[in-house]
């Protein structure tokens, strides 16, 4: 049952799937999480009044047609624009789904919203899984890390996360670094350098090569993360099918990228024009990583790069409108396929045969022989010869340099001891139904 208490039926993921689709929505991720079920391109391309591949067969049963073998499809529909959302509540809302319409059928439900001060969820007593054994989660927004670490040590914070600039603080004090643990994600944190603008000096393999070869992942996950991070060896992270620890990025190698640089036409960096470097301002070891980077490249290359903090819905405009010429920000799963990371990201953004496009293609990259392995990946019924073809793909895209792959993610958190029975995966710890809280 949704939280107002309504039945969910098939209806309700036909309308929202098409919701999702509809031009009107000005979704910017259905085009590639729901691209595959027939007749969602041409809808979402204003060609079609519904999504002709989605159809009730009856309350409980739904039917989806996708356009071909997708072995990474039922990934796809985990992502939120698979989510049944409810219909009346958005329709008292204009269409938009606000702390009103907010209305799921999860294990917990919005109690209340607060913007910039904090979110309250309430167990819902009727989820089908049983009730959650939490009867509440109070979500404060606090954007100071010092103010977030002093209140766990007040007692009013069960969870926090942690920076690595709180790594000193947490470690002197006997009682915080018993409460300090390490989470692995699929994630991985990368450098962006866009080829999209025709003037862009990254438009020539040399001079992103360069920079592969001019930044030290090592001493970045070293100094900015203390070593809370693990140096990527590639663009798919660990624990996603298809990854090895067999290193196959650039190696550092600052005579290796001064030759390329000058190669490229601008020895010593001189001639290379000013370049702001993008990244986002309220993550304390984002700012701190960039820092080391543009020492790195000063010193490796002799190009001084001028850093831009920048708020985070204005990055992610930037991104999809790909204005930043060089930028430093994470891609994490959505799903543990390696197509969420080669095929998403990293396919040419021209539109394919059938009108699809890739808007998570942030940087402009386009290689049509990458693109035919990742076509011929994402449909390949052997699972053994599915990853080789995407191994060939990654290899080509860490060859060609349009992202320097720096480091997967690790998420440090403080957990106070009273808390229990957390279900930690690669994505997170939601969703807590069976986390407890002692007294």
């Amino acid at each position: 049952k949704f939280h107002n208490g309504r039945e969910v039926t098939a209806g309700d993921f036909q309308y929202s799937i098409d919701r999702a689709c509809d031009p009107a929505t000005k979704s910017s991720t259905a085009s590639d999480y729901l691209k595959d079920i027939v007749g969602a391109t041409g809808r979402i391309n204003g060609k079609a009044t519904s999504v002709s591949g989605v159809q009730v067969v009856d309350p409980y049963t739904l039917r989806i047609t996708i356009d071909s073998f997708k072995p990474y499809w039922l990934g796809n529909m985990t992502y939120p624009t698979g989510y049944a959302v409810c219909r009346e509540a958005i329709a008292k809302t204009g269409g938009a789904i606000t702390a009103e319409s907010a209305i799921g059928a999860g294990p917990f439900k919005l109690q209340e919203f607060r913007s910039n001060y904090r979110v309250v969820l309430a167990a819902n007593l009727s989820y089908y899984a049983g009730k959650p054994q939490l009867d509440y989660i109070v979500r404060p927004v606090l954007l100071d890390a010092n103010l977030r670490l002093n209140q766990y040590e007040a007692g009013d914070l069960d969870i926090v996360d942690a920076t690595p600039r709180d790594l000193d603080r947490i470690n002197a004090d006997p009682k915080l670094k018993g409460d300090l643990k390490s989470f692995p994600r699929a994630a991985t944190w990368y450098v962006a350098l866009n080829q999209a603008s025709a003037i862009s000096p990254f438009v020539k393999k040399e001079v992103r090569l360069a920079f592969a070869h001019a930044i030290n992942r090592a001493e970045v996950v070293r100094v900015a993360l203390r070593e809370q991070g693990d140096v990527a060896t590639g663009i798919v992270p660990p624990g996603v099918p298809g990854y090895t620890t067999r290193p196959r990025v650039p190696a550092f190698d600052p005579a290796a990228a001064r030759a390329l640089l000058a190669q490229a036409g601008y020895p010593g960096g001189r001639g290379f024009p000013t370049l702001t470097f993008s990244f986002r301002k309220d993550i304390p070891q984002v700012g701190d990583s960039v820092q080391v980077m543009a020492g790195q490249l000063k010193a490796n290359l002799g190009i001084e790069v001028q850093l831009r903090p920048t708020e985070w819905g204005e990055f992610l405009k930037e991104r999809s409108d790909k204005t930043m010429p060089l930028s430093f920000l994470r891609w994490g799963a959505d799903y543990l396929d390696p197509q969420n990371f080669l095929s998403v990201l990293l396919h040419s953004s021209q539109r394919g045969p059938n009108g699809e496009d890739h808007p998570e293609n942030g940087t402009g990259y386009a290689n049509p022989q990458f693109d035919a392995l990742c076509d011929r990946a994402d449909t390949e019924h052997d699972p053994a010869k599915r990853m080789a073809l995407y191994a060939e793909a990654e290899q080509i895209a860490l060859d060609d340099a349009p992202w320097v792959a720096m480091s997967y993610q690790r998420d440090i958190e403080l957990i106070k001891p009273r808390v229990g029975h957390l279900r930690d995966s690669l994505f997170g710890h939601l969703p807590h139904l069976t986390t407890t809280v002692r007294p």
